[in-house]
C-alpha cells in the first residue's frame, strides 16, 4: 500500500520517520498504563524526599541557621554603613570598634552552622 505513497515522496526513509512519529504520538492502553506507573514511582519517590525535609531534625537546623544567619547579615550591613559613614567622615572610626568585635565573634557559629546545614546536601549531591 504504501509503494505507491513512496514514489510520490520519492524516498521510503521519508515515510518511515513520519510513521514513526505518528506512532510515537498514539498511545496504546498498555503504554499508558506504563507510563502511569512510572509516573505514579516518580510521585512517590518525591513525596519522599519531601518528608525527609520536614522531620524535625532538618526543620531544627533551618531554625538554628536562620536564628545565626540573619543577625550576621544584619551585623555585615551595619559594619558597611558604619565604613560608608566613617569614610565620609560623618562618624568616627572608634565606633567601629563594637561592631567589628560582634563580627568577629559570629564569623565561627555562622561559619559552623552553614557548613552543618549545607554540607549534607553537598555530601549527598557528591554521593550521587
Amino acid at each position: 500500500m504504501l509503494g505507491w505513497l513512496s514514489k510520490l515522496a520519492g524516498k521510503s526513509d521519508l515515510l518511515d520517520k513520519v510513521a514513526t512519529g505518528i506512532d510515537a504520538l498514539i498511545l496504546t492502553d498498555e503504554e499508558r498504563v506504563k507510563y502511569n506507573q512510572k509516573k505514579q514511582e516518580l510521585y512517590l519517590e518525591l513525596e519522599k524526599e519531601v518528608n525527609k525535609q520536614c522531620l524535625p531534625r532538618a526543620l531544627t537546623r533551618r531554625y538554628i541557621a536562620l536564628m545565626v544567619t540573619i543577625p550576621y547579615i544584619v551585623i555585615v550591613v551595619i559594619k558597611c554603613l558604619v565604613e560608608f559613614a566613617s569614610a565620609f567622615g560623618i562618624i568616627n572610626a572608634a565606633d567601629l570598634s563594637s561592631v567589628n568585635v560582634t563580627l568577629e565573634a559570629l564569623t565561627i557559629p555562622f561559619t559552623s552552622i552553614i557548613i552543618f546545614y549545607y554540607g549534607t546536601h553537598v555530601l549527598s549531591a557528591i554521593k550521587k
